[in-house]
């Protein structure tokens, strides 16, 4: 990946070893609107746990935080 995102060969890969694993055409146009949501998302929790007294339980699957954050 050389720039922010996959070049269009390497879309069109990705999304051919999806269709052999799911068993259908995803399409090349949902893959990358499902990337980059995934990518939004990730930005946003990143800066949640990067406030001070934020963390993660992994064994819950939940946020700690004090009660003023």
């Amino acid at each position: 990946m050389a720039t922010s995102t996959f070049k269009q060969a390497v879309w069109e890969e990705i999304d051919s070893e999806f269709s052999k694993i799911i068993g259908e055409n995803y399409g090349v146009d949902r893959l990358k609107g499902k990337y980059n949501r995934l990518r939004m998302q990730y930005r946003e929790f990143s800066t949640l746990l990067a406030h001070i007294g934020v963390t993660w339980d992994s064994t819950s699957n939940k946020v700690n935080a004090p009660e003023d954050v």
